[in-house]
C-alpha cells in the first residue's frame, strides 16, 4: 500500500512529473520517467507532488523512499514529512546528499552505494571513437561492419515500420535463451522492456533503433533524451554476432543520440552484480591457500600458467570473478618468469573432458562437443587455435539451462 499522499505512477502524470524533474540539479537514470514507468509494477512505485519537490517511493519488496526530484536549493526540507523521523532515503545523487547534509546537519548520515554509480560518456567520443583510447572498440566496430555492414534502422522512421515489432521479437528470443522465467531480475527487465517500448508514443524523448544483418534484426538499443543527456535504458545483441554490442552502441550514438552531450549507460546493478560481488570476495579469499597447496604438492617448477579469463569465447562474455584468477596468474607469471595463457572457462571444461577421455588428439582438428554444465546446455564447434588451444563457437543451445546442475 502506498503511503498517504502518494499516487500510483501513470502515463498521464508525465507532464507534471517532468516539470519537477527538469528543476533537479542532477538527473539520474533511476528517476527518468521511462525508467520509473518500466519498473512501476515490479517495484510498486508511487509519487507525491509537493510545492518544490516530487517524492518517489517503492512498496516492493518493502517500503523505501527515494531521493526526490525538483528544486532542491529552494525546497523547505524541514517541513517535509519524510524527514521528520528516522528514515533511510535511497537513490540519492551526490548533489542532493550535499544539500541535505548542509541543511539538516547532524540529523543526516550518508553511505555510498557503488552499485548505483552511473557511467557517463561523451557522446561524440562514442560516435567517433577517436585515438588510442578507443582503438580496441573501434576495431570491433570496424570488424562488425566489414562482416555484416551497417544497416541501422531508427524507431519512427516511416521507411521501416516494423522496427518495434522486430525489437520485441528479438527480446523474446533473448529472454528464452537466458531462461528469464527462472530469473526474477531478467523476467522483470523483460516486462519493463515491453512496457517502455509499448509506450514510446506517450513518453516524449524515448527513441531507439536496431542493427539488421542480412535483413534480420541482430541488435537493438532504446534510450531516453533528457536535456543534454541520453539515457540508454536497454541494449541487446545476438551472442553469435561478434562485436554486436560495440556496433549497436556505436550506431545508436551516431544516429539516435545526435544533439546530446552525454550518454548515460546507467549502473551495473541487479542480482548478477550481487552474486558477483560475493564471488569476487570468495575467489580472493580462497586463491592464496589453493596456490600454496598446489606448490606444496608439485615436485617441479611451473613452466607455464593457464587461466580462465571469461565464461565463454564470444565477444562481451565477462564476469568480474574471472579477474581474480587473471590477476593472480599474471602476478605469478611475472614473478616466476613463465608465460601465461588465457582461456575461456568453457574451453577449460572441454579440454578437461578430452584429457580425462584420453582424446587430446582432437585438439589438433575441429570437433563438435556437447557442453552440459550449471547454467549451460550447448552444442559447440571447437577448432584448433595457436593462442587459445582451440576456439569455441556455440552452434546450438537448449532452453533447459539447469540440466548441468542436477
Amino acid at each position: 500500500m502506498l503511503p498517504k499522499g502518494y499516487v500510483p505512477l501513470s502515463l498521464d502524470l508525465f507532464a507534471d512529473y517532468d516539470s519537477y524533474l527538469r528543476k533537479s540539479a542532477r538527473i539520474t537514470a533511476d528517476v527518468s520517467f521511462a525508467n520509473l514507468w518500466g519498473w512501476a509494477e515490479h517495484y510498486g512505485i508511487g509519487i507525491s507532488f509537493r510545492r518544490d519537490l516530487c517524492w518517489i517511493c517503492q512498496t516492493k519488496p518493502e517500503l523505501r523512499i527515494w531521493g526526490p526530484v525538483g528544486d532542491w536549493e529552494n525546497a523547505r526540507w524541514e517541513n517535509e514529512p519524510e524527514l521528520q523521523g528516522a528514515l533511510r532515503l535511497v537513490r540519492v545523487p551526490g548533489e542532493l546528499k550535499d544539500i541535505l547534509l548542509a541543511r539538516l546537519g547532524s540529523r543526516t548520515v550518508s553511505e555510498e552505494d557503488r552499485d548505483q554509480w552511473e557511467y557517463l560518456y561523451d557522446r561524440d567520443e562514442l560516435a567517433l571513437l577517436p585515438g588510442a583510447k578507443f582503438h580496441k572498440k573501434k576495431n570491433h566496430v570496424n570488424a562488425f561492419h566489414k562482416a555484416y555492414g551497417e544497416d541501422y534502422r531508427m524507431i519512427g522512421d516511416e521507411r521501416y515500420p516494423n522496427v518495434v515489432e522486430d525489437i520485441l521479437r528479438l527480446q523474446e528470443e533473448w529472454c528464452q535463451w537466458k531462461d528469464c522465467e527462472n530469473s526474477p531480475s531478467l523476467r522483470a527487465e523483460n516486462e519493463a522492456i515491453f512496457l517502455v517500448i509499448g509506450s514510446m508514443d506517450k513518453i516524449p524523448g524515448l527513441c531507439g533503433g536496431a542493427l539488421y544483418v542480412g535483413g534480420s534484426i541482430g541488435a537493438f538499443s532504446v534510450g531516453e533524451k533528457i536535456g543534454d543527456m541520453m539515457i540508454v535504458h536497454f541494449e541487446k545483441a545476438r551472442s553469435e554476432l561478434k562485436g554486436g554490442y560495440q556496433a549497436i552502441n556505436h550506431s545508436f550514438a551516431n544516429h539516435s543520440a545526435q544533439g546530446v552531450r552525454w550518454l548515460n549507460r546507467e549502473q551495473d546493478m541487479g542480482e548478477l552484480g550481487l552474486r558477483q560481488s560475493e564471488a569476487v570476495f570468495r575467489h580472493t579469499l580462497a586463491l592464496p591457500e589453493l596456490i600454496k597447496e598446489v606448490f606444496a604438492a608439485a615436485d617441479a617448477r611451473p613452466q607455464r600458467i593457464a587461466v580462465s579469463v571469461s565464461p565463454c569465447d564470444f565477444e562481451g562474455s565477462y564476469l568480474p570473478c574471472f579477474m581474480c584468477g587473471k590477476g593472480t596468474a599474471e602476478s605469478m607469471g611475472a614473478a616466476l618468469g613463465v608465460p601465461v595463457k588465457h582461456f575461456s572457462h568453457q574451453a577449460g571444461h572441454i579440454a578437461a573432458a578430452l584429457w580425462s577421455a584420453g582424446r587430446t588428439d582432437l585438439m589438433e582438428r575441429p570437433f563438435l562437443a556437447f557442453h552440459v554444465s550449471g547454467g549451460t546446455t550447448e552444442a559447440v564447434l571447437a577448432e584448433p587455435d595457436a593462442e587459445k588451444i582451440f576456439r569455441v563457437q556455440i552452434k546450438a543451445g537448449s532452453l533447459d539451462l539447469k540440466a548441468g546442475q542436477a
